[in-house]
């Protein structure tokens, strides 16, 4: 239960069909740890011709203040960025846009999405942050066909395997309370580096919006069926 809250809370999303080994939620679905040894073979979005403006590396440098955004306000940077890529139009908004397969209680497009958009988007941002910007990144990433650069996979699979690596931590602790110490230093350090993870995908998805609306002059438009990335959940 603790592994499967903080997966939630924090674990970004990681490319869906990755032959590595791997910590998994939903029958494989979303991936904790992710081997770098053959970066991107089975990447989804690997084959999509278009790159980001930026890296996550350099997003910081690109646009410090959305970063600061990001990473000292979390649940309200990934709130407006929802709002802002789908250009605030509501009804077009699912709980994380459909990327987050099915399980338990938790089914995208049926948690009151169209009866209550606003209320659910806020649950969405305040309850799994990191989820919430990782989908508005790869909403991004299918509307404007965008492929996932090499160092940015290596930064979300670093901050994942040390969000892991706390969990382990803290389940050892419930045994042994000489871990606890060491659980709460791990536990420090994994989100520190999730938070900042989290800042620079939000400047980067940013930057991209703004060098959109100023070389197209026009709204971001919904990823169409040919540039869409298959969602697993709806083959249940």
């Amino acid at each position: 239960s603790i592994l499967r809250w903080r997966q939630r809370q924090f674990g970004l999303v990681c490319p869906r069909n990755s032959s590595a080994v791997r910590a998994t939620w939903s029958a494989g679905t979303m991936c904790l740890i992710c081997d770098g040894s053959k970066d991107g073979v089975d990447d989804p979005f690997g084959a999509k011709p278009n790159e980001f403006q930026t890296t996550m590396c350099n997003a910081c440098c690109e646009n410090p203040c959305c970063c600061l955004y990001g990473f000292a306000c979390t649940p309200c940077a990934a709130c407006t960025l929802r709002r802002k890529v789908i250009e605030y139009d509501m009804t077009r908004y699912e709980c994380c846009q459909g990327y987050i397969p099915a399980c338990c209680c938790f089914c995208p497009g049926k948690c009151g999405e169209k009866t209550c958009p606003t209320l659910c988007l806020c649950c969405e941002s305040i309850c799994c942050p990191s989820l919430s910007i990782s989908s508005s990144r790869m909403y991004v990433q299918d509307a404007l066909s965008l492929s996932s650069d090499p160092c940015d996979r290596r930064l979300i699979r670093c901050s994942n395997c040390l969000q892991l690596l706390s969990c382990v931590c803290w389940i050892l602790a419930i045994f042994c309370e000489e871990f606890r110490s060491l659980a709460y230093i791990i536990d420090c350090i994994a989100d520190c580096v999730t938070y900042s993870v989290l800042g620079c995908m939000v400047a980067q998805v940013e930057v991209e919006l703004k060098h959109h609306y100023e070389t197209t002059g026009q709204p971001l438009a919904p990823p169409t069926a040919q540039t869409m990335v298959p969602r697993s959940y709806q083959k249940r």
